[in-house]
């Protein structure tokens, strides 16, 4: 007992501090000197050039029922494919491939990863998930793919979210020509705000909110 009095020193510190210590106490028979050499313990563990830091994983790469090379046909014949970028903090961006220049010879991955993927670490991205514009879509929304992709942008919701949430997209040319697009099982996630009216539970949008002439 005495040896361990013997060891000690006076070393005041403030109830704030003291506060914060009994935060990372472990169990009833910790102390602050236990508490302050494990997280000493901690840090030169951390410094210790043994250890090595784990790297994020890359990006997942989905391309929906479909295997890599079913997509890549399906891509050649339509030219054009959504590309929904999936972000840590759960949100996510929709974007459309123009992809009128892709052909058999042509690298899928190589594109993906310079023209979507480049700042994946930086801009925490955990998932690509890609699908192609065709006929079937179009049938089951009741839109042509060309207005469509554009909504899907505006509204930044994936197709395959206006197709669960069953969406509703009627045109309307008065006062002028828009959009009046709502949904049965409620908006979906992460939906823009463009062109929302609350008071109607209804997006409406114009010629110039979607890029395109209706």
């Amino acid at each position: 007992m005495k040896e361990y009095e013997t060891d000690l020193i006076d070393f005041p510190i403030t109830k704030t501090t003291y506060k914060r210590i009994e935060k990372y106490a472990v169990g009833f028979d910790d102390t602050p000197d236990k508490t302050i050499v494990r997280l000493l313990d901690l840090i030169e563990n951390l410094n210790d050039t043994n250890i090595k830091i784990q790297k994020p994983n890359k990006p997942e790469l989905s391309f929906h029922h479909n295997s890599e090379s079913e997509f890549k046909e399906e891509l050649i014949k339509s030219k054009m494919a959504e590309v929904v970028i999936h972000y840590r903090d759960g949100s996510h961006k929709v974007n459309v491939w123009n992809a009128s220049h892709f052909n058999e010879s042509s690298d899928l991955r190589a594109h993906l990863w310079s023209e979507y993927l480049s700042d994946w670490e930086e801009e925490k991205i955990i998932k690509a998930e890609l699908n192609t514009y065709n006929s079937v879509i179009e049938k089951t929304i009741g839109i042509s793919n060309h207005i469509l992709r554009a909504v899907n942008v505006a509204l930044n919701i994936p197709y395959k979210q206006m197709i669960k949430h069953e969406t509703q997209i009627v045109r309307h040319d008065s006062p002028t020509p828009h959009l009046a697009i709502s949904f049965k099982n409620g908006v979906p996630t992460y939906a823009n705000e463009c062109g929302f009216e609350p008071d109607d539970s209804c997006y409406y949008l114009t010629e110039e909110d979607l890029g395109i002439s209706l």
